[in-house]
């Protein structure tokens, strides 16, 4: 009797034993909850909508100083606003559609900063932002601007990086008004403004074409979109011709 009284109280301890090894073991190895991953949905959706906004800007902003950011060599310089010349002498300088883009990222770069530092004043969120570096692709549709800007976040000592963005908008409105003007510059050919060379595609793309003589030789276009499309403003194209060419 005493045997078998002594085995149940082992069988007793190795079941208690085994009991509390499999605890040991089930909470040691039980998979531990993943941290809040760091929501950086927000700040990416806020840079997105700033990068749109100053491409809007650009377009807008450009096209009144003849499609540059930073104005070329040949352009006026007695006006208040001053434009580039389209057409000094027998000389054609339209800007191509790379130079549009080029122009088009240098605004983007230089100025989105004032927008995105916006949303780290008022979250609790730390943000440190690289120096933006753009590309614009520019098509008769869209306008396609390819963005690196490094933002890396921090929040409750989690850090994360976000780097690149895409970003459209339409080029449609943009483009009718840049190709009345090229029409402008090819049709200028007598050293006289012929109206009648343009107004038509004008009109047809919603577009009036504004003129202001310079000087003897120089004319200043300004072609205006006939809808508002800028907070409450009017698109505008200016540029110059100048008949006779100058150093």
């Amino acid at each position: 009797m005493a045997k078998t009284g002594q085995i149940t109280i082992f069988i007793i301890f190795g079941i208690f034993l085994f009991l509390i090894l499999a605890a040991f073991f089930f909470f040691s190895f039980k998979e531990k909850p993943e941290p809040n991953v760091l929501n950086t949905g927000p700040i990416q959706e806020y840079i997105q909508s700033c990068l749109k906004k100053t491409l809007e800007d650009a377009v807008f902003e450009n096209s009144r100083r003849g499609g540059y950011f930073i104005l070329s060599e040949k352009s006026t310089l007695e006006s208040t606003e001053n434009v580039p010349y389209y057409l000094n002498g027998k000389e054609n300088i339209f800007p191509t559609d790379e130079i549009l883009a080029q122009q088009l990222s240098k605004y983007v770069d230089s100025l989105v900063g004032l927008c995105v530092t916006d949303f780290s004043k008022d979250s609790d969120y730390n943000i440190n932002f690289s120096k933006p570096s753009s590309q614009v692709i520019l098509t008769t549709q869209k306008i396609i601007l390819n963005t690196n800007l490094l933002a890396t976040i921090t929040k409750n000592n989690q850090v994360k990086e976000i780097s690149s963005f895409v970003t459209e908008i339409s080029s449609k409105k943009m483009y009718s008004a840049f190709q009345t003007a090229k029409q402008i510059v090819q049709s200028q050919k007598d050293e006289e403004v012929c109206l009648s060379c343009f107004s038509e595609l004008a009109s047809q793309n919603g577009l009036f074409v504004n003129l202001l003589s310079v000087s003897n030789d120089t004319y200043l276009f300004d072609i205006e979109q006939s809808e508002y499309l800028h907070e409450g403003e009017k698109y505008h194209l200016r540029f110059a011709v100048r008949y006779n060419e100058k150093e």
